[in-house]
């Protein structure tokens, strides 16, 4: 797993600010005043620790969001994948309405001033972002030695399109570098272009319908002058001529001219059906945006979960085969024997979960031989993705397994591999609550004993204040030595 610090920051219209908020701001600030272009990555080097900013401007030209990453000892060998990275997670950010969105014009803008104001969605942001970069393989190298009979402080400006070689050669003798680029997400700039259009239509359509209202205002004064005209014609007629003849040729101009305002009324009726027709045509252009958009985000999640259990699958079919290959070995690191392959379950029946939902604690468990957690059950209150870790007892996430739950009970199948006696705990990542157990200490007795000992729960993965008094949120955990 790759050592990492995550920051955002940005001038989202009320100044800069960023997340969190330590010495960086000096770095960073140095990036804001050296972007010239759409997109932007800038990279700093500090010793053995390496900054990659990539910075993005908003469509109002002072504001920008920016994405950094900062690795110990290694660097990013591709940094176009690492500004891809950056731009997809943006690009869901605008599709989601996560922090920015879409305007009715196009253009991507900001639904905050300033980043403190959604400091949780923030920390959400950045843990998804370090699970994505040890999960889509990015490739690293270790940092090269700092070449010192080069003036370190000159700055080297570079286009994206040299290369990755030639960005990583550039590392040897410069600590700052700018990598100027046009590079932008194809989906996010379909979405601005086609939100454009139909701004557009929807003002031409405007513009068209006053223009027909304005005919209509003029179509009803021309026939109103007519009939004061005609009534004007009757009363000249009836005072200065008694020709019953006269008369009736006048009522025949008066039931043409009727005729006619007929006419001129039906051609503004057909004139307002088209303008209704069209005004149909934009709200299903619009509702055909909003699905699409949504079928985008699902299949992107779905997607990234697939792959993720791909990479986790691997990783274990890894771990198993090591296994396999030491054989009769491993009895030199267990504390106490047991059976091959024999599955057991622990842990308090779903039958005894609560209505009562929280996502605070953890797990804690006390492995005595190498073991697979197969599977355990859970309850929801509600539906959304959901990942579930394994962590040691220093707090290293050893493993992780996303799932769809569509709330209720549901079986969780993660696999977890403990390929060593020790204390572990199993935590929830992401994702929304879920229904506990209260138990009491002599609860607890039941769960110490067998090859796997459920010896308390902690908030986080701090194993060193144990509780047990509070049973967590896995139910039915089935476990199988190995």
């Amino acid at each position: 797993m790759i050592n990492a610090e995550v920051y955002l920051f940005g001038n989202l219209g009320g100044g800069y600010t960023q997340y969190p908020d330590d010495y960086t701001s000096n770095i960073f600030g140095e990036f804001e005043r050296a972007l010239t272009t759409p997109t932007q990555l800038m990279i700093h080097r500090n010793e053995d620790v390496i900054y990659y900013a990539y910075l993005r401007r908003l469509s109002q030209h002072d504001n920008y969001i920016g994405i950094c990453c900062a690795f110990n000892g290694v660097l990013c060998a591709d940094p176009t994948r690492f500004c891809k990275l950056c731009e997809d997670n943006i690009t869901n950010w605008v599709v989601n309405g996560d922090i920015l969105e879409f305007a009715d014009n196009g253009d991507i803008v900001s639904d905050v001033d300033k980043l403190y104001k959604v400091s949780s969605e923030l920390k959400r942001i950045s843990e998804s972002l370090l699970i994505q970069i040890n999960t889509l393989n990015l490739p690293f190298e270790k940092l090269p030695s700092i070449n010192y009979a080069v003036n370190r402080n000159s700055v080297k400006k570079l286009l994206l399109g040299n290369g990755n070689d030639k960005i990583n050669e550039a590392l040897n003798d410069y600590s700052e570098l700018y990598v100027y680029s046009d590079f932008v997400s194809e989906s996010l700039k379909g979405f601005s272009d086609k939100l454009r259009k139909l701004n557009k239509e929807n003002t031409d359509l405007k513009a068209e319908n006053k223009k027909i209202l304005q005919k209509k205002k003029q179509s009803d004064v021309v026939a109103v002058l007519v009939c004061i005209l005609i009534i004007l014609l009757l009363v000249a007629y009836a005072v200065f001529s008694g020709q019953k003849s006269e008369i009736n040729s006048k009522s025949n101009t008066i039931t043409s001219l009727a005729n006619d305002k007929k006419h001129l009324e039906g051609a503004l009726s057909v004139a307002n059906r088209n303008l209704e027709a069209k005004e149909n045509q934009l709200d299903e252009k619009r509702e055909k945006i909003r699905q699409l958009s949504q079928q985008n985000v699902i299949l992107e999640n779905d997607i990234q979960t697939l792959q993720n259990e791909i990479n986790n699958l691997q990783k274990e079919n890894e771990k198993i085969r090591s296994l396999s290959n030491q054989g009769s070995t491993q009895s030199s690191y267990r504390t106490q024997s047991y059976a091959h392959h024999q599955t057991y379950t622990i842990g308090a029946d779903i039958s005894k979960t609560s209505n009562t939902y929280d996502n605070e604690f953890s797990l804690c468990l006390q492995a005595s031989c190498p073991l697979i957690i197969n599977s355990f059950k859970v309850k929801s209150q509600q539906g959304g993705y959901y990942i579930f870790g394994l962590y040691s007892n220093n707090g290293k996430l050893l493993s992780s397994h996303s799932q769809y739950l569509s709330g209720g009970i549901t079986q969780i199948n993660p696999n977890f591999v403990i390929d060593r006696a020790g204390k572990y705990c199993i935590k929830i990542i992401s994702g929304g609550s879920l229904s506990f157990h209260a138990s009491s200490h002599a609860e607890y007795g039941s769960y110490s004993q067998g090859p796997l000992e459920i010896i308390g729960s902690c908030r986080e993965t701090n194993m060193n204040n144990l509780i047990q008094t509070y049973y967590q949120y896995f139910y039915n955990i089935r476990y199988t030595t190995k």
